[in-house]
């Protein structure tokens, strides 16, 4: 990789960026093909993993009736052990709604944590579901600080679908991504829509993630919030200058959790660095008509802001390279194809549950027993044996479960993970260091 040209007065490059392509499969054609970019986006060797940044969290508890008994028992023991966690540098906010939103704890220093631990026990489940109300008061308590200096980070909790209101949601969140407020939302149970909250997630680099069992909450929060104050930069911005006949068709965070990410005018939010685990993106590029099978260049900017730094914020400058074969192409790296295998799973697995009502039963048994034997050829046998027993229910004329499909996607979604972050911890992409300019 060629060291990236520095926007910022900072005497090294802060960022550690490698890259890997399957450039090698493009040919001069006048159809449309893809291109997988991967990008290794990590701190330097020389930075120790610190946690320096004070966090600014807010609470966002669904309380709609749906939620009584155990679910909200785990749920505001959850927050009370992340309450009992904090430093008293950090903040936190706990905002409870239904079809109106309740500020439980205002944004506050943790000085005196069994007062506000006395204050969970005031959320009592009532009403329907409006997300938005929990969301906007939410944005106005960690808005109170200067965000500058903290984590800002929203979570919420819910276990239903909002009702008219998830446009403003939307807006919202692109809102707070804009001011480095990060949005993560995690779904209880199985009567929650995971499109709406990759969609609210999507706009800051943040996470959703699914709760089977209300036990999960503790464990979800604790991992979620350790990964928040492990941070070396914030904020991170990915803009592609492509070439006017390359557009990007999807884009994912692979690493440190998968997570679909939105794209706007070329330019995509990222989230944050963790000092431990690099940020791993993976970009599906549509290539139309290509003309030439010599090399193609394209810059990149990558802005972050890095508390301890001075100024904060930065730019680095870069271009990658990508060269197509022509007619004799070499093979497409390891850890794309394993990227792009898994990604491909992931795909069948939705595409399979979205057209379940719109394709014949024969069709339907055919496309579960290949994505089984898929999940099977990938070591995937747990995976394997839900869509087997989706296979026999859907067979007996019985009406398959949510649950079933949320807990394949969000299992693909662990794997994938896991399988990229050992490929990128054995330094797969390091090979690949000089195509960059």
């Amino acid at each position: 990789m060629t060291e990236p040209e520095r926007t910022s007065n900072q005497e090294e490059p802060p960022l550690q960026i490698s890259f890997l392509d399957s450039g090698s499969q493009l040919k001069a054609m006048d159809s449309t093909q893809l291109l997988y970019l991967l990008a290794d986006i990590r701190p330097p060797d020389t930075v120790q993993p610190k946690n320096n940044l004070p966090l600014n969290i807010s609470l966002v508890i669904d309380k709609s009736t749906s939620m009584k008994g155990d679910r909200i028992n785990k749920v505001r023991a959850a927050a009370g052990h992340i309450i009992e966690k904090l430093s008293t540098r950090d903040y936190i906010s706990v905002i409870s709604f239904s079809d109106r939103a309740e500020v439980i704890v205002p944004s506050s220093q943790p000085t005196s944590p069994q007062d506000l631990l006395s204050r969970l026990n005031g959320i009592v489940p009532s009403g329907g579901t409006e997300i938005f109300q929990g969301l906007a008061a939410s944005y106005r308590e960690v808005a109170k600080v200067e965000l500058g200096k903290y984590v800002n980070h929203i979570i919420l909790l819910t276990d239903g679908q909002t009702y008219g209101d998830s446009k403003l949601c939307l807006e919202l969140a692109e809102k707070a991504a804009q001011l480095g407020i990060g949005i993560s939302g995690f779904g209880i149970g199985d009567e929650w829509n995971d499109k709406f909250l990759d969609d609210l997630a999507s706009f800051s680099g943040g996470q959703s993630g699914y709760i089977q069992e209300p036990e999960q909450v503790i464990h979800l929060l604790r991992q979620r919030i350790q990964s928040l104050g492990a941070l070396y930069a914030s904020n991170t911005q990915i803009k592609f200058d492509m070439p006017n006949n390359f557009g990007i068709r999807k884009i994912y965070k692979l690493t440190p959790f998968f997570q679909p990410l939105k794209v706007n005018d070329n330019i995509v939010s990222a989230g944050a660095i963790e000092s431990r685990t690099p940020l791993g993106i993976l970009a599906e590029i549509e290539v139309s008509g290509l003309a030439t099978s010599s090399g193609i260049n394209i810059p990149l900017q990558v802005k972050a802001q890095i508390p301890d730094a001075s100024p904060p914020g930065f730019a680095l400058t870069l271009t990658h390279t990508v060269n197509p074969s022509g007619e004799n192409g070499t093979p497409m790296p390891d850890a794309i194809i394993q990227a792009v295998r898994m990604l491909n799973l992931y795909r069948m697995n939705e595409n399979l549950w979205e057209d379940l009502d719109q394709s014949g039963a024969d069709n339907v048994v055919k496309r579960m027993d290949l994505l089984t034997r898929r999940f099977e050829e990938a070591g995937m046998d747990q995976m394997a044996n839900h869509i087997r027993q989706s296979t026999r229910v859907f067979e007996a004329g019985d009406q398959l479960q949510a649950g079933d499909r949320l807990e394949v996607k969000y299992g693909t979604r662990m794997h994938l993970t896991s399988m990229l972050q050992t490929t990128l911890d054995s330094g797969a992409l390091d090979a690949k260091e000089g195509d960059s300019e």
